[in-house]
Parts: structure tokens; sequence; C-alpha cells
């Protein structure tokens, strides 16, 4: 079976937690904190981004 470029599809990070937390055993706890800790710097980086649009956006109306 050959994989052309576009056939993968990569897993997203909830998705790979969820797996290793299911399997962890011991390291449970310290992998749901670290998914958490993951899932709140992805939450400020789209606030981020999107602070960032507005204001090009907001400088393209001006400029």
């Amino acid at each position: 079976m050959s994989l052309s470029k576009g056939s993968f599809h990569r897993p997203d990070r909830a998705s790979l937690f969820n797996a290793l937390i299911e399997s962890a055993g011991e390291h449970r706890r310290e992998l749901v904190e670290l998914r958490t800790g993951v899932q709140g710097i992805e939450q400020r980086l789209r606030q981020h981004r999107a602070r960032l649009q507005r204001l090009e956006s907001r400088r393209r109306a001006v400029g």
C-alpha cells in the first residue's frame, strides 16, 4: 500500500493525549495535567492570533 501525500491524517493533540491517558496507568494524573496545560496554551495562542488579526485589519483600514 502506498501513501499519497494527502492520504495521511495526523491526529490532533487531544486524541494523542487521550490515547496515552487510557494506557498510562500510574502516569495518568500527570498526563491529564499536561493535556490541560496544552489546551490552555492552545487557547491563548488562538486568542493572540485573533487579536493580531484584529490589529492588522485596523491598521490596513487606517493606513
